[in-house]
């Protein structure tokens, strides 16, 4: 499942891209969240905290190949011509993202107490900061402020309705603010540095 997963958010990617502004913001499948969601939901769906970050780092690697793949053999110009170079980079991120992402998500699903507060903080601080960070950087967009403003709320809702009792939020919401500032850090420091080495061949 986790591979069917990373294939369809792959794809959906793809597609989106595809599709072009403002269309592509109706298949938010490239931002940084869902990606980070997806492989969550994989952990989730693992039996063991090591089967969750397997299945988190097998979603992550999926989509960057599907994903890269779709580009390679349909696409043209520059993302056709650097598709192999880029795939390396995400991939290497995928691998260390990913199985961070699947064992929060296992822990969110099969523990209880604090692993359970503290792995619903990891996707949740994730969309709070890429909600902040891009929806600061389009201040003159407002289909994708929304978009992001959205993310954001979601990100904030997550603990509300995936934690049960209120010290247990109480610690979900501390663990989200830590996840979210390192989150904004990376958005605004390693993200584009990523980006730049990606689209560089």
């Amino acid at each position: 499942m986790a591979l069917l997963a990373g294939s369809i958010l792959g794809s959906l990617a793809w597609f989106s891209d595809d599709l072009g502004y403002p269309l592509g913001l109706l298949i938010p499948a490239n931002l940084v969240g869902v990606w980070g969601l997806v492989a969550f939901g994989a952990g989730a769906g693992a039996r063991t905290i090591v089967g969750g970050a397997g299945r988190g780092l097998f979603a992550l690697l999926a989509a960057v190949a599907v994903y890269y793949l779709a580009y390679g053999l349909l696409g043209d110009g520059w993302r056709a011509a650097g598709a192999f170079r880029a795939a390396t980079i995400w991939g290497a991120v995928a691998v260390v993202a990913g199985p961070a992402l699947g064992l929060a998500g296992s822990a969110w699903r099969h523990r209880t107490g604090w692993p359970r507060s503290l792995g619903i903080a990891v996707p949740a601080g994730l969309l709070i900061a890429e909600g902040l960070v891009l929806g600061a950087q389009v201040p003159n967009d407002p289909p994708a402020r929304a978009l992001l403003a959205v993310e954001a709320l979601v990100g904030l809702l997550l603990p509300v309705f995936l934690v049960s009792g209120a010290r247990w939020r109480v610690i979900a919401y501390l663990g989200t603010a830590a996840v979210a500032g390192a989150a904004i850090v990376g958005m605004l420091i390693v993200l584009p540095a990523l980006r730049t080495a990606a689209d560089t061949f």
